[in-house]
């Protein structure tokens, strides 16, 4: 897969047709089931010329994740051709569905010599038609520039089965160890984003998802910080009590969703990177 097939492009010129071929397998025929899982520079996904075959299999056959619909990458590496796209949209070719994907590079400028050979990068994957997306850059408060993917689904053949999407990667550090502050600035950059979005589409269901890096101050982690006690007050979070999605113990990764009507959610302690995955079931409101 070469570069310019994972820029970022609207696709308005095959959106009535992908729609005509999604339809039968719209929202509310079935669960909608939504993973985001930070796989930690595609550590255990082997090398381009050998990949491994272990962590696909996981999200295909383990009965919590199979069936997955919308997939939300994080540290996901756009390096030799961006195989790593490739392995994952494999997946949904393999079930016989048409992988539709947003993926952007998080820092194409970084000095950081394992970041740079990696060329990490933020990826949404969809067997569901992705009809506009975007990026917003942060506020940077440490090395490293981060990034907000946004994402436009069409679950559903109504124009109120539009998903937005925002595929999240907050600092996990700033000037100081932990960056409780410099996350929250950059959390609201991005509910500006979503606000103006909001007041235009006030009906539409959204979901925030990724990789928070909530670590509050290390030692009292069980204890949210100002991101995701304001999150809590927009969203409502999939896993509310407290829950590790990370090998340390802390709970840095989240599912917050709205207008939406959430079945079941779970993280699961998966030893494919030091992030676990997190997936939830919804299905969407009555109308």
């Amino acid at each position: 897969m070469g570069e310019s097939s994972v820029r970022l492009t609207v696709r308005a010129g095959v959106c009535a047709l992908a729609l005509a071929l999604a339809a039968p397998q719209a929202l509310g025929a079935e669960p909608l089931r939504v993973v985001t899982y930070n796989i930690f520079l595609g550590a255990a996904l082997g090398k381009p010329e050998r990949p491994r075959a272990d962590l696909g299999l996981a999200l295909e056959r383990n009965h919590r994740l199979e069936g997955w619909d919308i997939l939300a990458l994080q540290e996901i590496c756009l390096a030799d051709g961006a195989w790593q796209v490739d392995y994952f949209q494999d997946l949904l070719r393999s079930r016989g569905e048409t992988p539709h994907l947003s993926v952007a590079e998080v820092d194409p400028d970084t000095e950081n010599a394992q970041m740079s050979k990696c060329r990490r990068a933020q990826a949404t994957l969809s067997r569901f038609p992705i009809l506009d997306e975007g990026v917003i850059r942060l506020p940077q408060i440490h090395r490293e520039r981060r990034i907000v993917l946004w994402s436009d689904i069409a679950v559903g053949p109504e124009p109120g089965d539009r998903l937005r999407v925002y595929n999240v990667h907050l600092d996990n550090k700033g000037k100081k160890l932990v960056a409780v502050d410099g996350r929250w600035t950059q959390m609201q950059a991005v509910l500006a984003h979503f606000r103006a979005w909001r007041d235009e589409h006030p009906e539409r269901p959204v979901i925030f998802l990724g990789d928070f890096n909530s670590v509050n101050r290390i030692f009292d982690f069980w204890i949210e910080e100002t991101t995701i006690r304001r999150m809590r007050e927009i969203l409502a979070p999939t896993l509310p009590r407290f829950t590790p999605t990370f090998m340390l113990g802390w709970k840095l990764d989240w599912i917050f969703y709205g207008g939406l009507r959430l079945l079941d959610s779970r993280a699961l302690k998966l030893p494919y990177a030091d992030h676990f995955p997190v997936v939830a079931d919804f299905v969407p409101l009555e109308r």
